[in-house]
């Protein structure tokens, strides 16, 4: 798959709950016209055969360097293992990385956010309940770094 820019949305997809919060962001991204790519859901039913594994992990590889801008999850001020490292991996490339903290503590396991707010994230905002609420801050953020 050939990737024009997009937005890199980076969060856990282990359980319901979480699933529900990407689910969210995603449509609320969509709607104002914005192509986001989320690697999580490719490997929700990912296949064991090697080969089809490693062409997925093109596929993320690719998304990732087709980006400004990634936006990753935290839940309750942890951030997942996955996501740390989808983290680290933008940082690597010079990507900027917009975290985003939704109250709920889904992965009490996760590293503490502070280990990446303001180290490898330039920014975190809240995640409200409210769709509104959340909009403006978002996409006030959003816009800053693809000059819109």
């Amino acid at each position: 798959m050939a990737f024009t820019e997009h937005l890199y949305l980076s969060a856990p997809y282990d359980t319901p709950e979480q699933q529900a919060v990407i689910e969210r962001l995603k449509n609320l991204l969509e709607e104002y016209a914005f192509q986001v790519f989320c690697p999580q859901s490719l490997f929700l039913d990912a296949p064991t055969d090697p080969e089809a594994l490693a062409a997925l992990e093109k596929e993320r590889l690719d998304a990732v360097n087709h980006t400004k801008l990634m936006l990753t999850v935290f839940h309750g001020n942890r951030v997942h293992p996955s996501v740390a490292h989808e983290i680290e991996l933008a940082c690597s490339r010079y990507i900027k990385v917009l975290g985003l903290n939704c109250p709920e503590n889904l992965n009490p396991e996760g590293n503490p956010a502070s280990d990446y707010t303001g180290k490898l994230c330039t920014k975190v905002i809240d995640v409200p309940e409210d769709d509104e609420v959340l909009l403006d801050p978002l996409l006030s953020q959003i816009n800053m770094y693809y000059g819109a």
